[in-house]
């Protein structure tokens, strides 16, 4: 009964790991924990540029029209220099965050993928049900009990590729694929 829940359970979590990691959100998490003081630097300037253009554009009454196009033009393309690295620094947060949730996925995968295939090594040799004498599998019955030797059973192998062809086909029937 042992071997019958733990395979279930671990093909079901390798079945939907990639969605509970989607679900808890990782890399919003990655962000406000991996928040810079660059960007606070940056997010200053950025006001700051904001406040001189707003300076050079309220204060054009004493200037000739092309100084006051020159410091304007100047402070603009400063307030657009900022922007590009803010949005730059904001788009690498976004690629880290998104690789740690990759690779948290990928080590989830990994790690369940890793359990079953030990579980289904050590015990490829042990049933995980076996049905009485009434119930025959006769075509199919030698694939299903294929490294046990016992009759009417189905061994750990066999259970192990049932139960996450099943769950997957499951996952995709509720997912619309």
């Amino acid at each position: 009964m042992f071997l019958f829940v733990t395979i279930a359970v671990l093909c079901l979590l390798l079945t939907i790991v990639g969605d509970l990691v989607k679900l808890l959100q990782l890399s919003k998490i990655f962000r406000c924990v991996s928040g810079s003081a660059s960007s606070d630097e940056l997010q200053q300037q950025l006001k700051e540029a904001r406040e001189k253009v707003e300076r050079i554009r309220q204060g054009s009454a004493g200037t000739s029209h092309y100084t006051y196009t020159v410091k304007l033009m100047r402070a603009e393309n400063e307030l657009k220099t900022i922007q590009a690295k803010l949005r730059s620094e904001d788009n690498m947060l976004r690629l880290k965050g998104a690789s740690v949730e990759l690779v948290v996925g990928y080590l989830l995968k990994g790690i369940l993928s890793l359990a079953l295939f030990i579980i289904t090594v050590r015990n490829r040799y042990a049933p995980v049900i076996v049905f009485n004498e009434n119930i025959s599998f006769e075509p199919l019955g030698g694939l299903l009990s294929f490294p046990t030797g016992v009759p009417n059973a189905i061994s750990v192998p066999f259970w192990a590729l049932s139960c996450n062809s099943a769950f997957r086909l499951i996952l995709n029937a509720l997912k619309g694929k």
